[in-house]
């Protein structure tokens, strides 16, 4: 969920704490939405990012330091100006708002001391930073919102700044302090209306979880209709919620990120207070890091996203290309299928060479290819003699023989490749992390050497082998029973795994008749155990499921995948065979179901 007043509040204060009196050393803008300032404080360097991206608007400490463009932008400039060498003198949020105040103290042109703020509006598409005066005018703004845009709310340099419009609801002070002067909390509404919305129109800062939350924890749906709600449901309703607002009057904040299962390793969603309906509950130190985790976390699995994204359709557009190559191939070797019987015309003309009239455009001949040897017409060219034209049928049986077995072969080419590249697909699919799609890359080099018309690479020059890129390490992992369990990444990777890294004795598998990665047992010498097989075995099957979301149902199924095993010994690769493409022989299968690995290297 984007930032509510609370949260807010919680954040305002930690921002307060740590940047008060702190010197603004350098003002950076990475993007179009994104400012960096750079603070020291207490021999301390503080990165603080301030973000009106309209799908993602925050505030907090970054831990690393994002790449800023070779030229700042004009705002970025005019803030350097305004604001360089300023010092904090604090941060607030006024009224419960998702607007934070950045007020610092500069020397003007004269050496006068003087105040600016830097305002941060964090409210979705309506986000924006706006530097204003101490007289309360705009210097400058991050967007420019003229009346063409908003007829509301202006915001455009020299004017007068106007807060955010007020949503008209109480803040948390005041709802506490009319509770105890035995006022209702809650705001008047419609008996047909849910309680979850009439908590959210009693209180300025309150957000739909958050109101989800003190519904739950006080025994109530909430989508249940006020007017259904008795007297005591009611009463215990408002004293869960007398609780939550002087936990944040008073500033007793509990920063929390939310999973949406136990081993995600990325938040959904932050607060400052441990909400009990929102999975599986992690506090963090501050909101600024649970702010950083989620964002942070969110960008990385996006580039991640992308990336995966960008190769995938890399790999599939060659597929489609093949796909179409050997349907093209395969038309053409159906269309010579019925060369044979050129040549057999070719033959009667011959065999019956004296009984053959020149000039003539047909002529029955006797088929002794059959019993009886019945007549069949045979087309000929007036202009040829007989046996010109027994020679006509001869090259034309021999064009269509060369011409399908051609075909044959290249279409034998591209089966290979589509298997190739239906296996590359499957691990760029199956890619769990960056390094997965480092090694993937690797290959798709190999793709990108051929050309946009789908010609293979060019042959190495004489004395100079083509230079093969080198394969990042395999997966590594420890069985329960001690055995190192070794799985390839990518083609490559599978390749260079089992044919050099593996001894002849490792146990290698593969999941049966499909695309796969390879998995070897390390045995040294040692016999291996019946779990260490299936775990092994559960492993190629995890890591041959298209997807994480198919293997989890798979393992929440108990579903069963067939793999093969046997000594490395037995497996061969091919001569001329693509990346990862391998033979076998004397070989067992196990029924397992795909189990996720715990990575150890």
């Amino acid at each position: 969920m984007p930032l509510d007043g609370i949260t807010s509040k919680c954040l305002a204060a930690e921002l307060d704490r740590a940047l008060a009196g702190a010197r603004l050393d350098r003002i950076a803008q990475p993007d179009r939405f994104d400012l960096v300032l750079h603070f020291r404080k207490d021999a301390s360097n503080l990165r603080l990012l301030l973000s009106a991206n309209p799908s993602a608007p925050r505030l907090h400490f970054l831990s690393a330091n994002p790449e800023n463009p070779p030229e700042a932008p004009t705002f970025c400039m005019f803030l350097r100006k305004h604001l360089g060498g300023a010092r904090v003198l604090g941060v607030s949020t006024p009224a419960w708002e998702r607007v934070f105040l950045l007020k610092f103290q500069v020397i003007d042109e004269l050496g006068d001391k003087v105040e600016k703020t830097l305002v941060a509006e964090l409210m979705g598409k309506q986000s924006n930073l706006v530097l204003v005066s101490a007289g309360g005018r705009i210097l400058d703004c991050l967007l420019h919102v003229d009346h063409s845009v908003s007829r509301v709310r202006e915001v455009m340099p020299g004017r007068v700044y106007e807060p955010v419009p007020s949503q008209g609801k109480p803040g948390a002070e005041e709802v506490l302090a009319a509770m105890q002067a035995g006022a209702p909390p809650f705001a008047a509404a419609d008996a047909s209306t849910p309680l979850e919305k009439v908590l959210l129109a009693s209180v300025q800062g309150f957000s739909p979880p958050l109101c989800r939350d003190v519904c739950r924890r006080a025994g109530l749906e909430p989508s249940a209709r006020l007017g259904d709600a008795s007297p005591d449901a009611l009463a215990a309703l408002a004293e869960t919620l007398r609780a939550t607002l002087a936990r944040a009057v008073a500033g007793d904040f509990d920063p929390s990120v939310f999973f949406r299962a136990e081993d995600d390793d990325v938040p959904y969603d932050f607060h400052a207070l441990p909400l009990s309906d929102s999975g599986f509950v992690r506090p963090v130190r501050t909101v600024g890091e649970g702010l950083e985790l989620h964002y942070a976390g969110r960008a990385l699995r996006n580039a991640f996203d992308q990336a995966q994204g960008a190769l995938l359709r890399t790999v599939e557009t060659r597929l489609d290309k093949v796909v179409r190559k050997l349907a093209i191939h395969e038309a053409d070797e159906r269309a010579c299928a019925d060369r044979d019987r050129w040549k057999r015309l070719g033959d009667l003309i011959l065999a019956s060479v004296h009984a053959v009239p020149e000039g003539v455009a047909s002529v029955a001949l006797p088929d002794y290819f059959q019993d009886g040897a019945p007549l069949v017409d045979v087309a000929l060219d007036p202009t040829l003699s007989p046996s010109r034209n027994a020679q006509r049928y001869f090259k034309k049986y021999a064009k269509e023989r060369l011409k399908s077995e051609a075909s044959r072969r290249l279409a034998e080419e591209d089966r290979r490749e589509i298997a190739y590249l239906d296996a590359l697909r499957q691990g760029v699919r199956n890619a769990a992390d960056t390094i997965d799609l480092q090694a993937l890359r690797q290959e798709a080099a190999l793709l990108d050497a051929a050309s946009p018309s789908g010609a293979r690479p060019a042959a190495p020059v004489r004395g100079k082998p083509r230079k093969e890129p080198k394969a990042l390490p395999v997966r590594h992992f420890v069985s329960a029973d001690g055995f190192d369990i070794w799985a390839g990444r990518s083609n490559l990777q599978n390749d260079q795994l089992t044919l050099k890294k593996a001894s002849s004795n490792d146990l290698w598998f593969h999941v049966h008749k499909a695309p796969g990665t390879h998995v070897i047992v390390h045995a040294a010498g040692r016999p291996v155990p019946d779990a260490t097989l299936v775990e092994a075995a559960s492993i190629a099957a995890w890591y041959s499921r298209a997807t994480l979301a198919e293997r989890k149902a798979e393992a929440a199924e108990g579903a069963k995948t067939a793999v093969d095993y046997c000594p490395v010994k037995n497996v061969r690769k091919p001569p001329g065979a693509k990346p990862g493409m391998v033979i076998y022989d004397t070989y067992r299968t196990l029924n397992v179901t795909p189990r996720p690995p715990n990575e150890t290297a």
